[in-house]
């Protein structure tokens, strides 16, 4: 059987940079990723906006879509992750001055749908127990929350975390980081936390980034997350409950073994969804589809000559066209 060739062009369709999300993030590490695995492959964007005026792409985007008129069909392939070493999470600390605290992190866009309000309604139970706690909340306000809204929903949970006796074991970094200062926050994490309300989330990038860093997770069980955090690799806790947010947390922290063994499964799990691999398993995805695409072509010509359809060929018969390689 022959193998069908790799495609010489490939298309990616998603936000891409400079517009701000955890998606366009994405198209642009797995476009690179491809670029780097078939560096003889053509690979360019179609980018998808979010705002009518659009943005002021790089060259890598060709085209633009309005994401109202999009509708898409994807293959499944696991959220591509940056190889982290499984390190001690004390080797990170003191950039952030953070040494002998234990950290717990949530990162991203800032909006109400992250769910915040309840891991910081969590954080009375779990200081009481470990006074040297912090949470880091880690990522600029969404750009269209701001134009709405400002920065309300960042300063209602401030005032949240004041109110509860918390603040000093909450801090906020309203930044949109580097992968570079990311990987170090990664590194500096004991815990991550992803608190969402959205049950039918299919992707998260950051849930992806963490757990394949080997570090524990507690998280409401939206869709991505009861697909990675399954069978002893993180820790589902109900949407909108404060106290089992606590109750994950502190079950890490009170049983290091646990924490160990938690991080060790997530880790190997994480090995298959680096980007060296996930490129990987796109080329293998292009190729398939390529060749389907072939079989279909060839394949449509049969079922016409079963049927005795008469059709007259333009130019050529039907074996001379037959005999040419796709």
């Amino acid at each position: 059987m022959m193998n069908p060739a790799m495609p010489n062009r490939v298309a990616f369709l998603g936000g891409f940079p400079p517009r701000l999300c955890g998606i366009a993030t994405f198209t642009q590490d797995v476009c690179e990723a491809v670029a780097g695995a078939r560096p003889t492959s053509d690979c360019f964007v179609c980018a998808v906006n979010d705002r009518r005026e659009g943005y002021a792409y790089p060259p890598r985007v060709c085209f633009e879509l309005d994401q109202e008129n999009l509708e898409s069909q994807v293959d499944i392939i696991p959220h591509g992750i940056p190889d982290l070493p499984f390190t001690d999470s004390s080797c990170h600390k003191a950039r952030f001055g953070l040494s002998g605290r234990r950290v717990l992190l949530t990162f991203g866009l800032l909006g109400p749908g992250k769910g915040i309000e309840h891991a910081i309604q969590a954080m009375p139970e779990i200081v009481r127990r470990y006074p040297d706690v912090i949470y880091v909340v880690l990522g600029a306000t969404h750009p269209n929350l701001v134009a709405r809204e400002g920065e309300s929903y960042r300063h209602g949970l401030e005032r949240m975390a004041g109110q509860l006796g918390v603040r000093e074991h909450v801090s906020f970094h309203d930044q949109f980081v580097s992968m570079d200062e990311l990987k170090e926050f990664i590194g500096a994490t004991d815990v991550y936390l992803t608190p969402y309300l959205n049950e039918a989330q299919i992707t998260s990038g950051t849930l992806a980034y963490l757990f394949g860093a080997g570090k524990p997770v507690v998280s409401t069980p939206y869709w991505h997350a009861q697909e990675l955090l399954g069978d002893g690799r993180g820790t589902l806790v109900p949407f909108r409950d404060p106290q089992a947010i606590a109750a994950g947390v502190l079950a890490y922290l009170d049983d290091p073994e646990r924490m160990r063994a938690t991080r060790q499964r997530a880790y190997r799990m994480g090995r298959r969804m680096i980007w060296p691999a996930v490129g990987r398993m796109y080329l293998e995805s292009f190729q398939r589809a390529s060749g389907a695409r072939q079989a279909m072509a060839q394949g449509a010509i049969v079922p016409m000559r079963q049927a005795g359809i008469p059709y007259e060929w333009p130019g050529q018969s039907p074996d001379r066209i037959m005999g040419l390689d796709g």
